[in-house]
């Protein structure tokens, strides 16, 4: 049975590995560490079928450079999942978990860079399309957000930054 909790200290050597196996390279793993170490992640949830670790997912903070009502405002990545269970919706039931538990938190809204087609289905437009652009360059349609309670985007827009932690990966 598939089981979404938060990350333990036990749980770091397994995300690592499924990180680098998702991603095919060690940067995002290297990401998510040091962020752990900058005490950055704001929600850091596992996905485990029978005390395996088979999926992966973070939060951290992000600045909009316009935001006169001081909104609390998150970036997913990543998002990991076991190569193995891929195609199983894991990641939906880990994108879905964390989108509840961040505005249960009192986060008023989540950007992400991805796949529209995959993103879209829980709720996530183009961010450019909100007012917001990206730090990186990027196609416009694959930064998006989505807003985690009415008016949650609203009152804020320009430029969306991401931890700089993030630009070690080059974008």
């Amino acid at each position: 049975m598939l089981r979404i909790r938060p990350e333990e200290y036990e749980d770091i050597e397994y995300i690592n590995a499924i990180i680098i196996s998702a991603f095919r390279g060690h940067d995002e793993a290297r990401l998510v560490s040091s962020l752990r170490e900058e005490d950055a992640l704001s929600l850091s949830l596992v996905a485990d079928i029978d005390d395996e670790v088979v999926g992966y997912i973070a939060f951290s903070p992000m600045e909009v450079e316009f935001n006169m009502m001081n909104k609390l405002y998150l970036g997913l990545a990543p998002l990991a999942v076991k190569p193995a269970f891929q195609k199983q919706k894991v990641g939906s039931k880990l994108v879905r978990a964390g989108l509840e538990q961040c505005m249960t938190m009192g986060w008023y809204g989540v950007f992400v860079l991805g796949d529209p087609k995959y993103y879209s289905r829980f709720g996530f437009r183009s961010a450019a399309d909100q007012g917001f652009t990206c730090e990186y360059e990027v196609p416009h349609e694959h930064f998006m957000a989505v807003p985690l309670r009415p008016g949650g985007l609203e009152g804020s827009g320009g430029l969306a930054k991401y931890h700089p932690l993030f630009k070690e990966l080059g974008g």
